[in-house]
């Protein structure tokens, strides 16, 4: 089977799933505004300006020139199918392209903000989409809903979960007294919060790992430092995606405080090795956080109860390994990474390809 891919190559998301549909045998092929190496496919590069330094106008105009030249490319190809990720750009280019069958899968920001479908421009622009498309797929039941608000009652999503490469993240050591959060540091996944909750812990010996980077680095040091926590509290920006794993070894807890999030990956690499995660109960994170099972839920901006689920873990090296093995065992019964690729190859099918 011959697939072209409309994404970013550039995406850790995208380099998965074309990789993967790869190794199971298919001719894959990724039109891109960004350039990337992803073992297996080739990728085209469509764009204007240089594509490792991102702006708003030559990413306009690169989406801009993507559009006018993705049906006569794709044309050239002749792939047994087409798949878009993300509606309102990559959705769109493909619908303009008039190529079937046609699989979109929505992402997340895409269709949905907080716990609410998108609104405005975006709302219009999934429905355009999402009515077009020969098969929809989404990584969780709140995108599915989201999904069918937007496009109406003609659109069956295909739920098809962004899974987690078991044998790569696995338990480990137990990490250690360390509160992890892998996110990048931006207002959506709510940093500040943490810090807070991070100072406002009762249980001793704790330390907080920041990896991710990101605009609010200086305001998360001045935060730390004004709480008298900047001993205790490490920052750093964002890791390839293959140190991830290692990077797991040494966490006791992950905590993910955000504001928005259509699924939550980081959740279940987590659970996968073993650690038990406190998270924000938005979007479809319960999907990948199941509270007082594999972790604890709290509520968006919260700080205090954000302290005192931490406190509860922390205090409870028993518990913690009760939820960090109950993680473990959520991920492989539902999320692993070849049974996702299994139903994303079961959507091409029913797209008709």
């Amino acid at each position: 089977m011959r697939v072209v891919i409309l994404a970013n190559a550039a995406s850790p998301h995208t380099n998965r799933w074309a990789a993967a549909l790869a190794r199971r045998g298919l001719e894959v092929h990724v039109l891109s505004i960004r350039t990337a190496t992803i073992p297996g496919a080739t990728v085209h590069r469509i764009g204007v300006g240089d594509p490792g330094r991102r702006n708003r106008v030559t990413s306009l105009l690169s989406y801009l020139m993507l559009m006018m030249v993705a049906r006569r490319r794709i044309g050239r190809l002749r792939p047994d199918l087409v798949h878009a990720h993300y509606t309102v750009t990559h959705g769109t280019i493909a619908v303009v392209a008039r190529r079937h069958p046609l699989v979109v899968t929505v992402w997340g920001s895409d269709a949905a903000r907080g716990d609410r479908p998108a609104r405005g421009p975006k709302r219009w622009l999934n429905r355009f989409v999402l009515r077009r498309a020969d098969a929809v797929t989404v990584a969780s039941h709140f995108l599915a809903a989201a999904a069918t608000t937007l496009g109406g009652s003609a659109v069956t999503p295909r739920l098809v979960p962004f899974g987690v490469d078991t044998a790569a993240f696995r338990p480990g050591g137990g990490g250690g007294a360390v509160i992890g959060f892998v996110k990048r540091f931006d207002s959506r996944y709510d940093p500040i919060s943490l810090i807070r909750a991070f100072a406002a812990m009762r249980v001793p010996g704790w330390r907080l790992l920041m990896v991710g980077g990101g605009p609010l680095e200086h305001e998360l040091r001045t935060a730390a430092a004004r709480l008298g926590v900047a001993d205790r509290v490490e920052l750093r920006g964002a890791v390839p995606p293959e140190e991830v794993p290692g990077l797991l070894q040494n966490i006791g807890i992950l905590a993910n405080p955000s504001r928005s999030e259509s699924f939550g990956v980081v959740n279940l690499e987590a659970a996968a090795s073993a650690i038990p995660v406190v998270a924000t109960r938005v979007g479809g994170t319960a999907e990948t956080v199941i509270d007082g099972e594999t972790g604890l839920l709290v509520e968006v901006g919260d700080v205090a109860a954000l302290a005192a689920a931490l406190d509860t873990l922390a205090a409870d090296a028993a518990l913690r390994a009760r939820m960090g093995a109950a993680g473990r065992r959520l991920v492989e019964e539902r999320y692993d990474w070849e049974q996702c690729v299994d139903a994303m190859i079961a959507s091409y099918r029913s797209a008709g390809a």
